[in-house]
């Protein structure tokens, strides 16, 4: 997508097609993401990633019943790719639905709803830190998530793992998606519940502490963003994944 604005995010670029069910496509994947004109990439795409995993059609038909089972972590060579490029530049990430409905209407009635927007949107959110509250003018709120998502101010999370409302990853004055110079800094996450957080630099584990925060000192310069994992559905799943921090 592209607003008028000037910025643009290219959805599931990482998509192969699945070759299981037939599905493919010209320009699939997407091999121009080192370019000017995205400012960053949808990292994780509930439906697109998970349906192009699926081996067999009780695979499908599984996940159509109870999608939240197969949320498990955002495919590595997505993650891989990303923190590839914002080693030469930033990329910010969103996760996405690719939400898909199926229903039967009858008369003003929509009975029979397959893959409901209802239940797909409670599965993943990116959460967007805006500067300013919403007020309810719709074009200063648009505004605000606007520049936020631009700036890399924002997150991914499965909700339907837990709330991710008030996680937060710093050092010192700099925030989720700002660059600044490398030297002595501590970084600093929080989450609102107890997860096993790391600490990634350019893709490789730093830190890690089972807990609500991780505090972390560094000197190296580096990419540097948190994923938080807690055990749901009896397995670690990925719960939040940040936008990184970068230090040059």
């Amino acid at each position: 997508m592209r607003d008028a604005g000037g910025f643009g995010f290219a959805a599931h670029p990482f998509s192969r097609g699945s070759e299981r069910f037939k599905r493919a496509g010209t320009g699939m994947p997407f091999d121009a993401l080192d370019c000017d004109a995205l400012d960053g990439i949808e990292l994780w795409s509930f439906v697109n990633d998970t349906g192009e995993a699926l081996g067999s059609v009780r695979d499908l038909l599984r996940f159509v019943v109870a999608p939240a089972r197969a949320l498990d972590h955002p495919p590595a060579r997505n993650t891989r790719a990303w923190d590839e490029l914002c080693r030469r530049r930033r990329v910010v990430a969103l996760g996405g639905l690719d939400a898909h409905q199926f229903g039967k209407r009858v008369g003003r009635f929509v009975p029979l709803r397959i893959m409901s927007y209802a239940r797909s949107f409670r599965y993943m959110r990116t959460h967007v830190l805006c500067s300013e509250a919403p007020s309810g003018d719709l074009e200063h709120d648009r505004d605000q998530v606007y520049e936020a998502l631009r700036a890399g101010r924002c997150y991914i999370a499965v909700d339907a793992i837990a709330s991710a409302r008030g996680f937060s990853f710093e050092a010192g004055e700099l925030v989720m998606g700002q660059e600044g110079p490398a030297g002595r800094r501590v970084l600093r996450a929080l989450t609102p519940l107890p997860a096993r957080l790391r600490l990634l630099r350019d893709g490789r584990e730093a830190a890690s502490k089972q807990g609500t925060s991780l505090e972390h000192e560094i000197e190296e310069p580096g990419v540097y963003r948190i994923e938080a994992r807690r055990v749901a559905k009896g397995r670690e799943r990925t719960w939040i994944l940040s936008n990184p921090i970068y230090l040059r």
